[in-house]
């Protein structure tokens, strides 16, 4: 059997910083590469978390998610004087977007890759989160599992206009059965970045939230109620419920080949410990 962990990732822990407790864990599935990407890193303060989910082959997509990765990461470790964290996030999407756009082949011919981004700031109690593409933010908090962003794919965008009275029921179901349900309408790199999803307000965070990051490869094989009981049950060590989430998405995959799943697990656990 083919090895199938493999995490590409960074990860720099502060000991000062006893607010947030992190868990990572990644699977190539029964790829051949992994294009999945994680980072975390943090300063005596402010906690940075990102999950990348390249796309473009073997080369494209892991390049893709370790340049917006790493990108988003620098400039978390680099910044200044006081920081406005949505300001900040939206300035580096569009940085990250014209950096993996630009990226040449062993050709010297565009790549043509892309990644989707999820990423979260945790500063002063406070939650900023952003994401493009379709990979989903939770928080799990008394019990309950809230998604926080939406998706930038075309199932969405017809949800949309359904509401909008743009479309009807009809259309959208006829819609759904096609394989471009799923295609992506914002992602990092080839194009032009249309849509971040950023909310208006940060938000405030209570003792013990946890907050998960993951690629579409975890919530494709686990329902989110799936999902919050295997939070619940595991909610003492953030290593032990990332992992947990991988090995029950691995357990019940719904697909016949399993895609690079990649989950990134945060506890809160107060400013004044």
């Amino acid at each position: 059997m083919r090895e199938v962990l493999k995490v590409n990732y960074v990860r720099k822990e502060n000991a000062e910083n006893r607010s947030v407790e992190v868990g990572l864990t990644a699977i190539i599935g029964d790829r051949e590469y992994q294009q999945d990407y994680l980072y975390f890193s943090q300063d005596a303060t402010v906690t940075l978390a990102a999950v990348c989910d390249g796309m473009g082959g073997l080369e494209g997509g892991e390049k893709a998610s370790y340049t917006a990765a790493n990108i988003l990461g620098s400039a978390f470790e680099n910044r200044t004087g006081n920081v406005d964290f949505f300001g900040f996030l939206k300035e580096n999407a569009y940085k990250m977007n014209e950096s993996v756009k630009n990226l040449l082949g062993t050709d010297g011919r565009p790549m043509h890759a892309g990644s989707t981004v999820v990423t979260v700031i945790i500063n002063d109690g406070f939650l900023y989160p952003m994401s493009i593409g379709d990979s989903h933010i939770y928080i799990y908090r008394n019990d309950r599992l809230v998604q926080i962003n939406k998706e930038h794919n075309y199932y969405e965008q017809l949800m949309s206009q359904l509401r909008a009275g743009e479309i009807t029921q009809d259309f959208v179901e006829r819609e759904k059965a096609t394989t471009r349900v799923d295609a992506l309408t914002s992602f990092i790199g080839i194009q032009n970045l249309y849509l971040i999803d950023i909310p208006a307000n940060p938000i405030k965070l209570e003792k013990d939230d946890t907050i998960i990051l993951c690629s579409d490869g975890l919530y494709k094989n686990l329902s989110d109620e799936q999902i919050r009981l295997i939070v619940e049950d595991n909610h003492i060590n953030m290593q032990m419920t990332s992992d947990r989430l991988i090995e029950r998405s691995r357990a019940l995959k719904k697909e016949s080949k399993q895609d690079n799943t990649s989950v990134l697990v945060l506890k809160y656990k107060g400013n004044n410990i």
